[in-house]
């Protein structure tokens, strides 16, 4: 019976490639063809946009047949990443998405290229870019980056003494050069960034200071998963307590039995009137297949009652935290005090 299912299997995975990815690939490789002899062109990609769409509802509907097999579809994935390999590999963000050269998506240069919008590739990669820059996860990303930044700036103008506050998976600390450009004042005020990619510590840092800000940076590499894990003595007496301790793009990628350890070892870092921010995509708002399929790049999938049973059950008074969305509604944003 084993082998009659694997063979079925794969039988199923041929037949999604040849009557489903084919066409995708064929549009590419028109597509393709055309683009290399003029200019860029919107008619072009108005058409590549259209086939990635009905593209990913096919991967959708693929899903949704197998959802009993995760192996078919797990192989299905695969398949499909490499029949459409020689065009996508062209796009910066989703080859770098593909290949993850810091050991995971979206990392520090792929969400600052996210941030300025630009076009880094040539060829059809020009075309996906455009594509991943039009979708609504990735316009939320942008919207995210300027909520906090908003946030920043409202609870520095309103400080009446010193800040410490926590930047947990810091990256590119994008908010932090914007909220700069804005000028309030920062004597007074220390500046956190915990990240495990030395990298982005080094970018973030040097960028800051170059602003003469008066703000004080102090980067620390170390894991998420060592705080969550850690006794939440051992990380008080490593950190201090803080102010403010917030995240934008953590949350997302860790299962639930992390996050909720996560969440009650940052809530232990905050000083008794201390506030934390957690930002978190909502699965209701936006499509995942296109980031999945095409890169594995891959979310946690929640919707806000998940999310508050997830900060409820790790202690947060979910009554009276504030809650808000950026302006595309995809990204939720939850205040709570320390709890």
């Amino acid at each position: 019976m084993e082998y009659v299912k694997e063979r079925l299997t794969d039988s199923s995975i041929q037949e999604f490639i040849e009557r489903g990815v084919s066409l995708h690939v064929d549009d590419l490789r028109r597509i393709d063809a055309i683009q290399s002899s003029i200019e860029y062109d919107l008619s072009l990609q108005a058409e590549l946009n259209e086939s990635i769409d009905l593209s990913e509802r096919r991967c959708e509907q693929f899903e949704r047949e197998h959802i009993a097999e995760p192996v078919a579809v797990m192989e299905a994935k695969k398949a499909y990443r490499k029949e459409i390999e020689q065009w996508y590999s062209q796009s910066f963000f989703m080859d770098r998405a593909t290949k993850k050269p810091s050991g995971y998506p979206g990392d520090f240069k792929t969400i600052e290229a996210v941030y300025d919008g630009i076009c880094l590739s040539d060829g059809i990669g020009e075309y996906l870019d455009h594509n991943f820059f039009s979708a609504a996860l990735a316009k939320a990303i942008v919207n995210r980056k300027d909520w906090m930044a908003n946030w920043l700036l409202s609870r520095l103008g309103g400080r009446t003494g010193d800040l410490r506050m926590l930047n947990v998976a810091s990256g590119s600390c994008r908010e932090w050069f914007e909220v700069m450009q804005k000028k309030p004042r920062l004597e007074g005020v220390e500046l956190t960034c915990l990240d495990q990619d030395g990298d982005s510590l080094s970018y973030s840092k040097e960028r800051m200071e170059s602003f003469s800000s008066g703000l004080k940076i102090t980067p620390v590499k170390d894991n998420v998963l060592k705080i969550a894990l850690a006794k939440k003595e051992r990380n008080i007496e490593k950190y201090g307590q803080f102010d403010v301790v917030y995240s934008i793009g953590l949350y997302d990628y860790l299962p639930d039995n992390v996050l909720s350890r996560l969440i009650s070892s940052q809530n232990a870092l905050l000083k008794d009137n201390g506030r934390s921010i957690f930002a978190f995509k909502d699965r209701e708002r936006y499509n995942p297949t296109r980031y999945d399929w095409t890169c594995d790049w891959k979310f946690v999938p929640r919707n806000p009652q998940g999310i508050e049973k997830l900060l409820r059950e790790a202690g947060a008074d979910t009554s009276a935290m504030d809650v808000s969305r950026e302006p595309s509604g995809v990204i939720i944003f939850y205040e709570t005090k320390k709890f």
